[in-house]
Order: C-alpha cells, then structure tokens, then sequence
C-alpha cells in the first residue's frame, strides 16, 4: 500500500500565497475591462456628439424649406477604421427627412438631449447619438432632431488592446511576485533545512541538544521539545545500559553458584552431603527465579508500563485478601504471625489490579524477609475521609533513619542486613506508587525495631 506523504511546507505556502494574488489580478482583469469599455465608450461617445454637432451645422433654411448645404452629405458614410461606418440621419419634428440614412429610424422625443443607445442596423451593432437642435424663430419649426451613428468596431478595439497590455503587465507582475515569495520561502526556511541536516547527519548514540540560538522563534517550540525528548531518550537508555549492567552482575553470582554447586553435586557420593547440596541448589535457583521475576518488573518500569498503565475501579480489599492468602503457607514454614485488618465496606480505589498486586507483593515479601521466626506481620488498610493508608509492619531489624531513603535505590540493602535480596523490591514499589498519584512513607514499628511501611492514596484516586 503506498504511504500518503503529505505535501512540503514550500508547496503549501506557495499555493496559500499565489492562488490568492492570482484571484486578485484575474479580478483586476475583469476590473480593467470594464473601465477600458466604460471610458472608451465615453471618449467615443464625445467624439460622436461632437461629429453631430458639425452635421447640425451643415443645414441651412433655403427657398422656404431646411436642406443640407451639400446634397452629396446625404450619401456621406465616413471610414475612420477599416470596416468602420457612420451614418446620420436628420428629421423634423413632423417625422420629414432633411437628409442621411433613414436605416437608423425616426427619432423618439427624449427628456434630455444629448442621447445615446445602441441600435442594430444591417445585423451591426451601431452607438446612436441623438440631439435636439433649436431652430431660429422666423421659422415654423422649433427645432430638428439630428441623430449621428457609429459601428463600435473602433470601440472593441481600443478596449483590447488595452485589456492586452492590462494581462501582459498583470501576469508580468504576477511573475514578478512569484518569485519575490520563493525567494523569500527559500531563505526563511533555510534554518528548518540546516535544522533538518543536522538531525540526519546524528547518529542514535548522539542525544546532544540542538542548538536553540540559531533556529526562528516559531521552531523554537519544537527544537525544545526535541531537546526535551532527546533528554528523556538519554535517560532511559542510561537506564537501560544500568539495568542490562546490573541484571549481568546480579545474575551472574547465583548462577555461579548453581554451576559450582552442580559440579560438586557430580562428585558427591555422601548421601547426607549429596541432600545438602540439592537443598543449596534449590535455594540457589529459588533466589535466581526471584531476581529474575524482580528484574522483569523493573524492565517494566524502565519501559514505562507502569507510569502509562490505565486506572479503573479496583476493589482493594478483595486484591489484599487475594496476595495475603498467597503468603499463609510462608508464614506457617516460618513461623511467622500474619495478621490482616481492613474496614467492613468495600475500599475502592483507581488503579491497575495486576500493578498493585506487584505493590503487595513486594512489600510483604521485604517484611517477610527481614521478620525471624516468631515475629510479626500485620497488614492493615485505613480509610478517611480523603485518603485510605495501606500499612504493612513487622518486627525486623527496622531500617535506620538515615537509610529510609536509599532503600529505594535499585540493588541498595544496606551494610547492616544479611539478607539474600536483591534490593529491587522498593524501588518496584515507588514506581507503583508515583503511577497512582500515591505517597510512601517509612518507619519505626510501634515496638521501636521493625519497619512501618504507609502507602497513601489520596483523595483523587479514591472512589
């Protein structure tokens, strides 16, 4: 299927500049024609009324009656332009002809004088002009009426060329400006070609910022933003590189073991010591299947499975029950009290099942841990009017204060502990906690030497 690509940001402004300033000159044709007719057709037409003033003037009064001073200016048909014609005609009032062509018909009594219409004479379009021309009193007639015609080839002429130097001198502007806004286009987006250059020419280990200075202020936006993203790519892949750094050194210690154990098991004929070493084998594996379970959630972190999850409507209490029911045989081996308390009413909370049974699990599992036979651990959900506390404590060695910060740095147990773990749990568990808006806190247990650890949920995620 081909793949759409949409067109360059040149080609669109081109377009939103050009169709637009081409509008403007065809409406600046059409404006130059109908001006180019109006004022030729006004020039004409002070042409025409001065040519029938001078026929006006060729009539005299001779032997009682009003007759042409030439009887040849009857027949009179004047070529100003090739194929141009002009005819005249001159009546008395009474509808009698002193002369012209009777082809341009009697003439109507107008309201005013000078008067212009176009009339068609032979299938010709002819421009008429007629005047009322007052006679001396000592005659009976008042007045006569000339009317003087013209075809209007002479008119169309004038008007086209001025309609073609009009389009040659628009589309010579047009040119003009085109290139004047290329020009233009093409230095403005210089910057976004370097720009563009520069990224290309990056390799995928370069997430160096782009230099801000040199880009215009209406990129600047998204330079930032690249410089944002390429930041946020830089940390995650430094995270990346740390957790493939830790995981390799992590992991490589129990499996070191498991082969060591494995070899000795091979030459172990002792039954007793051939148990012991299965039994130190199964621990082996039993702290490598964690490790790797642990390194798996935190692969999840790193990838931001958690901080993206989408939150719905979980019942707490029930996902609670669920995971303490999973420690209960834990807790006999160990013998170990294991107590839960929560409220009577359903405890709903916005969150992601499967990511806050990950958050149990790592905490009682830490509890567990650190807590020695016979000890405690008791769980238990508080909820008020804003915020439901998930409280999980034990009666372990507790954690210094000055250390209740680092534990939530990956692979960090601590020098005073001598526990097997892999120092993954609590920073699983911050991330969880950041992706519900929630808070964590630790401290002294109420018997002053284990660990209270209070997760907070506040009011926007409670239901």
């Amino acid at each position: 299927m081909p793949r759409f690509r949409c067109p360059s940001v040149r080609q669109q402004l081109l377009l939103w500049f050009l169709v637009p300033i081409l509008g403007l000159i065809v409406l600046s044709i059409f404006s130059s024609y109908y001006l180019a007719r109006r004022y030729a057709n006004s020039a004409f037409d002070d042409g025409l009324e001065e040519t029938a003033k001078a026929v006006a003037g060729q009539v005299e009064f001779q032997n009682g009656q009003w007759q042409l001073a030439s009887p040849e200016l009857s027949k009179a048909v004047s070529a100003h332009e090739v194929n141009e014609k002009l005819y005249f005609l001159i009546t008395l009032p009474n509808g009698s002809i002193i002369g012209g062509n009777p082809k341009l018909g009697k003439p109507k009594p107008y309201a005013h004088s000078p008067y212009f219409r176009t009339i068609q004479v032979d299938r010709e379009s002819f421009r008429i002009v007629t005047l009322q021309v007052p006679l001396p009193r000592h005659t009976q007639d008042t007045f006569l009426w000339v009317q003087v015609g013209e075809t209007l080839i002479g008119r169309q002429k004038l008007v086209q060329e001025i309609l073609i130097h009009t389009i040659g001198h628009q589309l010579v502007l047009f040119l003009l400006v085109a290139l004047c806004i290329y020009g233009g286009l093409y230095k403005g987006l210089l910057p976004l070609e370097r720009l563009s250059k520069e990224v290309a020419r990056r390799s995928p280990k370069d997430l160096h910022h782009l230099d801000e200075s040199q880009v215009p202020r209406e990129v600047l936006p998204l330079v930032e933003n690249l410089n944002r993203l390429m930041a946020q790519l830089e940390s995650h892949l430094g995270a990346q590189h740390r957790f493939v750094a830790n995981a390799a050194h992590q992991l490589r210690t129990p499996l070191a073991g498991l082969k060591t154990q494995l070899e000795l098991l091979k030459r172990q004929t002792d039954p007793i010591r051939l148990q012991h070493a299965i039994t130190q084998m199964e621990i082996s594996l039993e702290r490598s299947i964690q490790l790797s379970q642990q390194l798996l959630a935190l692969a999840k972190v790193d990838s931001g499975v958690f901080n993206t999850a989408v939150l719905h409507p979980v019942h707490f209490n029930q996902v609670a029950e669920t995971i303490i029911e999973t420690y209960v045989p834990l807790a006999l081996q160990k013998d170990i009290e294991l107590g839960f308390e929560a409220p009577d009413y359903p405890c709903v909370i916005l969150g992601d099942e499967l990511i806050l049974q990950e958050l149990l699990s790592n905490l009682l599992d830490n509890a567990f841990r650190y807590t020695p036979s016979h000890g405690q651990v008791r769980v238990q959900m508080v909820q008020a009017a804003d915020r439901l506390t998930l409280i999980i404590e034990d009666t372990g060695p507790g954690i210094p204060e000055k250390e209740r910060q680092k534990v939530f740095e990956r692979f960090y147990r601590g020098n005073h502990v001598q526990s097997q773990g892999s120092g993954l749990g609590l920073s699983i568990v911050q991330e969880i906690v950041l992706a519900h808006q929630a808070e964590i806190k630790i401290e002294a247990s109420r018997n002053q030497t284990g660990t209270k650890v209070s997760v907070i949920f506040k009011e926007a995620s409670i239901l």
